[in-house]
C-alpha cells in the first residue's frame, strides 16, 4: 500500500499564523483533499486526513491520509495535485487528472490568503 501526505507552508517567513486564518485554512484543505482522493478513487472516511511532522517555521506541516490507498490511486492524487499547483489557463487545462469541483475547491485556499501571502503545497 502506498502512503498520501501533502506537505503544506504557511505564512513562510513570518511570525507565526493567525488562529482564526489557520482554522479556516485548515477546514478548507480538508474539502479539497478530501475532493482530490474522491477524484482519485479513494475513500476518506471522516478523521482519516491528519496533520503531522509539525517543524519550527511559520506554519508547516504534512497533511497525512491514514486509510489504505494504492499505488496507483496514489499516482493519481499525486499527479492531479501536480496538475493544480501548475495549472495554466492557457495551456492545455486540468485534461481530466481533477474534476472541477476539486479544482474550485483548490481555489477556494487562496482567497483565505492575504495578498502578499502563498501557500505552498508539495
Amino acid at each position: 500500500m502506498a502512503n498520501v501526505r501533502v506537505r503544506l507552508i504557511l505564512n513562510e517567513g513570518r511570525h507565526g499564523a493567525p488562529l482564526s486564518k489557520l482554522g479556516k485554512i485548515a477546514e478548507q484543505l480538508e474539502r479539497f483533499l478530501k475532493s482530490l482522493a474522491s477524484d482519485s478513487q479513494i475513500d476518506t472516511k471522516p478523521g482519516e486526513w491528519v496533520a503531522a511532522n509539525f517543524t519550527n517555521s511559520s506554519v508547516a506541516y504534512d497533511a497525512e491520509f491514514l486509510g489504505e490507498v494504492n499505488a496507483g490511486a496514489a499516482q493519481h492524487f499525486s499527479r492531479g495535485l501536480e496538475a493544480l499547483a501548475d495549472y495554466d489557463p492557457d495551456g492545455e487545462g486540468l485534461n481530466g487528472m481533477v474534476s472541477n469541483a476539486t479544482a474550485l475547491e483548490y481555489s477556494r485556499i487562496g482567497a483565505l490568503i492575504d495578498p502578499d501571502e502563498h501557500i505552498g503545497l508539495g
